[in-house]
């Protein structure tokens, strides 16, 4: 029987050991050396309070959707009334499925 978060992918290298889920691309397990590193969740449950869930593109709110980066001015789309900021960026949380891409060895230092 699947979990309720989905399929589990599980990433190693170098002592570390990650586990995200199918659902919302959520991190619900990081270990380094068999030591927990993150609050993470059991594999048969679902995060509480967005807990390991990716938030993009961005993570929080921006003032009125304009940020300066590199010199250049960058300008996000808003809701209509003024003064708004976009929407909190967020994965999809339980009903959000993600699939990860087929496995390719890495040319990292890590492995």
């Amino acid at each position: 029987m699947q979990p309720p978060s989905g399929a589990q992918h599980v990433i190693e290298t170098g002592g570390y050991r990650a586990v995200l889920t199918e659902s919302g691309a959520t991190l619900r397990e990081l270990t380094f050396e068999g030591r927990e590193l993150v609050d993470g969740f059991a594999e048969d449950e679902l995060p509480v309070s967005a807990r390991g869930q990716l938030l993009m593109p961005w993570p929080n709110r921006i003032g009125d959707g304009a940020y300066e980066f590199a010199g250049r001015r960058h300008q996000l789309p808003c809701p209509s009334q003024r003064g708004a900021t976009p929407r909190t960026g967020w994965s999809g949380g339980p009903r959000g499925r993600w699939a990860g891409a087929p496995a390719r060895r890495s040319r990292s230092p890590a492995g």
